[in-house]
């Protein structure tokens, strides 16, 4: 046969891996089998379901699941107890919805910081909470005990406020005469106010009339108590 010439096609075959794709899939369905309980790490009450049997996963967890015992307070304390409160000091706790009922817990955590708005550092307490009857979101009253002071008090009729700044002050009267002292104030209690210093145990203070009064007049007592 010479002279023909023979014709040859050469034709480029894509073979899919059709048994990587099934052996990928078996190995996804036995994981999914191993996955089909949710296991939490904690002990707790489900407080949230994201999801139903048949819905898509997307961002959110599936369930919420939240601690009850022990549960966690979190206050803000002035920063003026800063160096009185201690880890593990003991603490009274008083939750709005049971009165007067008084749970008992511990600071388990002090942070380092003061925050320089409010002059407050964060404190963590911790209740045992066995009864379950403390739940996340009740409002709470926490009491520290600091131990006690002895501190003059003094009626808040009797404080003056210095024009054009802060500054507190009492007329104190003694053998005929006032003094204008400055003082400062702690807390308010009623109709009293508790004196750090300007004022001492037994003086007799001014509680009316001191637009009249200046510094070392002297005046003639009406009616002291």
């Amino acid at each position: 046969n010479k002279g023909k010439k023979r014709m040859y096609q050469i034709f480029s075959i894509l073979i899919h891996p059709q048994k990587t794709q099934l052996d990928v899939a078996k190995t996804a369905y036995e994981n999914l089998k191993e996955n089909t309980r949710l296991v939490s790490p904690i002990n707790g009450i489900v407080t949230a379901r994201n999801y139903d049997s048949g819905d898509m996963i997307g961002g959110e967890p599936v369930v919420t699941i939240e601690q009850m015992s022990p549960v966690k307070l979190l206050v803000n304390v002035s920063e003026s107890f800063y160096t009185r409160v201690r880890k593990g000091m003991d603490v009274n706790v008083k939750v709005e919805v049971y009165g007067d009922e008084i749970f008992h817990g511990k600071v388990s955590l002090i942070y380092p910081t003061v925050d320089p708005q409010t002059r407050t550092f964060p404190v963590e307490i911790k209740l045992p909470n066995k009864d379950l009857k403390v739940r996340p979101g009740m409002f709470a009253r926490v009491t520290m005990n600091f131990g006690t002071q002895n501190h003059v008090v003094a009626p808040d009729l009797s404080i003056i406020k210095q024009a054009g700044s802060g500054d507190r002050y009492i007329y104190v009267y003694k053998d005929g005469k006032v003094s204008y002292n400055k003082v400062l104030l702690g807390r308010r209690m009623d109709d009293k106010y508790e004196i750090i210093s300007g004022v001492s145990d037994g003086d007799q203070v001014v509680v009316a009339g001191q637009s009249r009064l200046t510094n070392g007049a002297e005046v003639s007592v009406e009616n002291a108590e």
